[in-house]
């Protein structure tokens, strides 16, 4: 403890450079015990530009779920400096139409929004224990047959100051995009009649959606059966558009391929089963009449054989690509495996400007959900109460 020739303490410290001290503390629990010390730390940790400035410096996290129905998160840096996983929560119930894969849709600003059955959304903060539920989406007053909702895609309104959730809805025959609003009253109906699957049988899907310039992109969604574009959102105007795909993604459905942000501008990354060479193509004149996609990076990204204990030689298997989140020319690259009971996904961060592998961090038994998340302390008006130990299907940890 620092002392003064008066005998004062740490608190005697110019809140300033205690708040530069602070803001590099490695958690927010750090952040929460320190509140705990004198009336000025916990001015200081309180301060709303102070919490932003912490979350702006909190490292990248995978999200994971295991088998067990553990939340974890992993830092992005294990791949250099290996450090333990850290449970955020346990799933401890599942609804009727809830897949374990599915219980964690999207990461934004700290907060995380799961499902707990169609229609019933919760948004949480695991630093805060905190969480709130959305408005219930549900079957009108006419009790229809054929009721199904889909999360599309989580957003920050600039305008309104309010988080929202995008859904697709169908109630009957008629299909209706919904905003939930977190802490805005009621569901509210969008003006563009939502698309119906071509396959009507099925479950209406969406692919974890890209935000770049403040709009959000989705590969696949229902509408792209039939059209062959991609779907875009704009999250201040809240209207929709449909977009053209780069040459390399119409040759065929055998490709693995995902959209990401690098560098500020809208990307896809597309590799064929099979092959090793990437292509990496970007959106040149974004939102302008000539846009079009342009061949960026081709490059050769060798995956070395996974090691599940005994097992290293392992075959049939499968690759993704994950956006990294940060902007930079760097993309998470994972390769999973299905061999007997032993399942799981080896992830390695690539660099594209250099044209290399970092280190390796391996799944065992996790599912397919995998988002990047940052912690963040920063208050939300609509989580009202203080924080609660349990939700109901999520228990936090300690």
């Amino acid at each position: 403890m620092l002392t003064t020739p008066g005998g004062g303490c740490a608190d005697a410290l110019c809140e300033d450079c205690l708040a530069s001290i602070l803001v590099r503390l490695p958690s927010a629990s750090d952040v929460l015990r320190c509140r705990a010390v004198c009336r000025s730390w916990r001015r200081v940790a309180t301060n709303l530009l102070f919490l932003a400035n912490h979350a702006a410096h909190r490292p990248i996290q995978i999200i994971t779920i295991s088998d067990s129905r553990e939340v974890s998160a992993t830092p992005l840096s294990v791949v250099d400096h290996p450090r333990p996983r850290r449970l955020l929560f346990h799933r401890t119930q599942y609804g009727p139409s809830v897949s374990r894969s599915s219980a964690v849709l999207f990461s934004l600003d700290g907060l995380l929004v799961l499902t707990q059955r169609p229609g019933i959304y919760v948004i949480c903060n695991p630093a805060t224990r905190q969480w709130t539920r959305l408005p219930v989406l549900g079957p009108d007053e006419t009790r229809p047959r054929r009721f199904d909702a889909a999360a599309c895609g989580f957003y920050w309104h600039a305008s309104s100051g309010e988080h929202r959730l995008l859904c697709q809805v169908r109630r009957n025959w008629a299909h209706d995009y919904n905003i939930l609003s977190a802490g805005g009253g009621g569901a509210r109906r969008h003006g563009r009649r939502a698309p119906r699957p071509a396959n009507t049988s099925r479950t209406i899907r969406y692919g974890a959606p890209v935000s770049c310039r403040g709009v959000l992109h989705w590969l696949d969604h229902p509408e792209a059966e039939y059209t062959g574009m991609m779907l875009a959102f704009d999250t201040a105007s809240e209207a929709f558009r449909l977009m053209p795909l780069p040459p390399e993604q119409l040759a065929g459905n055998n490709t693995a391929r995902t959209l990401v942000e690098l560098d500020g501008e809208l990307a896809m990354a597309v590799m064929q089963h099979g092959v090793s060479s990437m292509a990496v193509w970007d959106l040149r004149d974004y939102g302008e009449a000539a846009e079009v996609w342009t061949l960026r990076y081709r490059v050769e990204v060798p995956m070395s054989s996974l090691h599940f204990g005994d097992i290293t030689d392992i075959t049939g298997a499968s690759r993704l690509f994950l956006p990294v989140g940060d902007g930079t020319a760097t993309i998470l690259i994972g390769q999973g495996c299905d061999s007997g009971n032993t399942y799981g996904y080896a992830t390695r961060l690539y660099d594209l400007k250099e044209k290399r592998m970092h280190g390796e961090i391996v799944f065992l038994r996790y599912s397919r959900t995998f988002l990047m998340f940052t912690e963040s302390l920063v208050p939300q008006a609509f989580f009202l109460g203080p924080p609660s130990p349990r939700v109901a299907h999520i228990k936090f940890s300690n």
